[in-house]
């Protein structure tokens, strides 16, 4: 009986306090764009960004605020830490790619999301296997010369130092969950993916799954899928470095993370990575991995191992898909 009466206090269409949020909210709805940013510039909030994420900014604040009188706590996020990585490749013109894309630049910025704010950065340079010279392209395009690229260490010694960066950071910290995050999906299907293989290296378990930021970013603000630049410019962000600097890329992402965090948005895991797909090859003769969207469970909030079950949901899926594939082509 307890139980009942306390879900009926907090029932939405009874408890006093989600009326008045519903009151507020129509109120918001109608602020014409002077008055959005007059009452967040009151409430010491950001006032940049297009109308409408100022209206999202707006109403989660008072949304927040009443859900900690309801429920005497803060906002529940799934990860303590979120760890954005941004890798910068071998790479050459569209007129003569290369078949081999090797990392050659590592860096990590971790999220504390709880406090909204950058806790701990990682960054090294990768010295590459197979790419004795990079292009003038790469060069032009990342700024990484090959100078930098000769006195790195290689991508096994560069990943034992991140290895050690992120679970120090982890253990030291307490941290409960935590998840990798990236701006779209090849950085770890496709150049981590490959690099791994390179060196013969098993895919660690940490990294199977991650938040893509760019659907992440459609689901909070229902745009199309736009670029990080775009992504910033959207929310009246500039990019702050150099554009095709991992660090800087990183760096922003971050940034724009926090920003989504501020505004209501609780990421979670939405893409993983699956080699079940026997015919999923990138180009030579290395594998890429496939990747799914990814229907997040509570029991994966450590994000720590791919499970029996998850590979057979994986196994399951390609084959429904293989089967769906074959009755259209009939």
């Amino acid at each position: 009986m307890s139980d009942q009466k306390s879900h009926h206090k907090h029932n939405p269409s009874t408890d006093p306090t989600f009326r008045r949020l519903s009151q507020i909210n129509g109120f918001i709805n109608v602020m014409n764009a002077d008055q959005l940013r007059q009452r967040l510039q009151q409430l010491s909030l950001e006032e940049s960004g297009s109308m409408d994420s100022c209206r999202r900014r707006l109403k989660s604040h008072y949304r927040n605020e009443a859900m900690s009188k309801v429920y005497k706590k803060t906002v529940t996020y799934h990860y303590d830490m979120i760890c954005i990585v941004d890798f910068e490749a071998t790479c050459d013109s569209q007129t003569n790619p290369q078949p081999i894309q090797e990392i050659i630049e590592f860096p990590a910025i971790m999220v504390d999301v709880k406090q909204k704010q950058i806790v701990s950065t990682f960054h090294e340079f990768v010295k590459p296997k197979c790419t004795e010279k990079l292009s003038d392209f790469c060069v032009d395009l990342t700024a990484i010369s090959q100078e930098v690229v000769d006195k790195s260490d290689t991508f096994a010694h560069v990943l034992d130092k991140f290895e050690n960066w992120f679970h120090g950071f982890i253990d030291d910290n307490d941290v409960k969950s935590f998840a990798l995050a990236t701006d779209g999906p090849c950085d770890m299907s496709h150049f981590f993916a490959q690099t791994c293989k390179l060196y013969d290296i098993p895919y660690p378990s940490y990294a199977k799954r991650w938040i893509n930021i760019r659907k992440l970013f459609v689901s909070q603000y229902k745009t199309y899928k736009l670029s990080l630049d775009e992504m910033l410019t959207h929310l009246g962000m500039q990019f702050k470095g150099r554009q095709h600097s991992g660090y800087d890329d990183a760096l922003n992402i971050a940034n724009l993370l926090i920003r989504m965090i501020i505004d209501g948005a609780n990421p979670v895991i939405n893409e993983r990575i699956s080699w079940h797909h026997s015919e999923r090859k990138c180009l030579a003769d290395l594998r890429c991995g496939f990747v799914r969207v990814f229907y997040n469970k509570s029991s994966d909030g450590l994000n720590l191992s791919d499970s029996d079950d998850s590979i057979s949901e994986a196994i399951s899926e390609e084959l429904n898909e293989e089967k769906r594939i074959r009755r259209s082509a009939k």
